[in-house]
């Protein structure tokens, strides 16, 4: 149910998992000493989710570190906070958008600068081009090059490095489960969304 959780199935973090009441819970981590820097909440029922934490900071203590968590939402402070679970500081560090894109209007005063965004791409020939999981597969040529060159644009102008595990791309993992949306001018991407699943919110994360 949050956004993190289709991302930690990627490549480069560390898993630390446990039985509880007959469920597996599992962490994702990745490992800084003296830190393990736990990407998003744990994977568990939201029933679980204090009896989880605290059974992964007594391993964390256990092994010499302590525990980071990054990119969590209220639902988890607030259960660990109903089961007294003392936590050392909290840092907000933004806030994330959320929306239903069918009711999404644009022609309210407060898109102005959005609609003038959309005709001049209308005006530049810029199309949307939807991606199907068959084109991902097949084509490891032109497509998937346009999508990486893209990719790389984006990650040139942002530097996250003491954050890269949360804002890093992989834009082929687990193709099936993606969905892609190239924005082409002429035969060039220009663009590129790549929407991953929140699978028990039945909604998407947009990267």
């Amino acid at each position: 149910r949050h956004a993190t959780s289709f991302q930690v199935m990627e490549t480069g973090y560390e898993y630390w998992h446990s039985e509880i009441n007959g469920d597996v819970v599992v962490v994702a981590y990745v490992l800084c000493p003296p830190y393990r820097v736990v990407a998003g909440p744990p994977i568990a029922p939201v029933s679980l989710l204090s009896a989880t934490t605290q059974s992964f900071l007594k391993d964390c203590e256990e092994a010499g570190h302590r525990a980071l968590f990054v990119s969590v939402e209220d639902d988890f402070v607030d259960a660990l906070r109903s089961d007294g679970v003392a936590l050392i500081d909290i840092l907000p560090i933004g806030e994330q958008p959320e929306w239903d894109p069918s009711r999404y209007q644009t022609d309210t005063r407060s898109h102005r600068t959005l609609r003038s965004q959309v005709r001049r791409a209308q005006r530049k020939g810029v199309a949307i081009h939807v991606v199907t999981t068959e084109e991902i597969m097949q084509d490891q040529g032109a497509l998937g090059s346009e999508i990486s060159w893209v990719v790389e644009q984006w990650r040139a102008s942002r530097k996250m490095s003491p954050m890269q595990f949360m804002v890093d791309l992989q834009p082929f993992h687990l193709p099936s489960q993606r969905r892609y949306f190239i924005a082409e001018q002429g035969r060039r991407a220009v663009g590129v969304l790549i929407a991953i699943p929140v699978y028990e919110r039945n909604g998407w994360f947009f990267e």
